[in-house]
């Protein structure tokens, strides 16, 4: 019948709209999405800070942005083929996502540069996470292919209360700074901005 028509009509309508929003939403999910690592890339990363950011000012609560990136990471590629540098950025992937709780991001920045944002988190918290992470990515050095990898990270961190800073740009800026401190003195280590500025003063650390 006419009616029967109908309903058969609107249900394969309203199908079709649900197919096309389920698409729509993946492919959101992919536009912000790191293919290789499945992490945040950096649009997402930076969106979810100034959230953060946002969040930590109303309710006075505690933010660490920590920010890695891996030493002489151009040797791997330059040593190896392109696959193993490609594995190697995917497990430190992996150790990233292991070390997020369900109200912590991670992200790929792009290269062998990764960043978390951890809310309600003190700076001895942070400093924790950053030591077990390191850990965590010297561990992944081992043989590849047909020779020896040495996979280490620089790593630098800031902590946000919600008073002491007026943009994103700032606290990148400062955990960008600790990292660079962190190179320059070798890698595979982890380096405090806050304690960087105490020892050499504001004009050095770009505030």
């Amino acid at each position: 019948s006419l009616l029967q028509q109908e309903k058969i009509l609107e249900q394969r309508v309203a199908e079709r709209t649900d197919a096309l929003a389920q698409a729509n939403a993946r492919l959101e999910l992919l536009a912000m999405q790191d293919p290789l690592t499945g992490l945040a890339n950096r649009t997402a990363l930076t969106q979810h800070l100034q959230q953060a950011m946002l969040r930590t000012e109303r309710r006075n609560e505690l933010l660490a942005l920590v920010l890695i990136d891996l030493d002489r990471f151009g040797m791997v590629n330059k040593d190896h083929d392109h696959t193993v540098g490609d594995a190697v950025i995917g497990e430190v992937g992996r150790v990233v996502r292991d070390f997020l709780r369900a109200e912590d991001v991670g992200g790929r920045l792009g290269g062998d540069e990764f960043g978390l944002i951890l809310p309600y988190t003190q700076r001895i918290d942070a400093a924790r996470v950053v030591g077990r992470i390191r850990d965590q990515i010297a561990a992944l050095s081992g043989p590849r292919g047909t020779g020896e990898v040495r996979v280490t990270a620089s790593i630098g961190f800031e902590t946000y209360d919600g008073t002491d800073m007026d943009s994103v740009e700032v606290l990148r800026r400062r955990a960008e700074l600790a990292l660079r401190r962190a190179k320059e003195r070798g890698g595979d280590q982890g380096l405090y901005y806050r304690s960087l500025a105490e020892a050499s003063g504001a004009e050095e650390t770009g505030t």
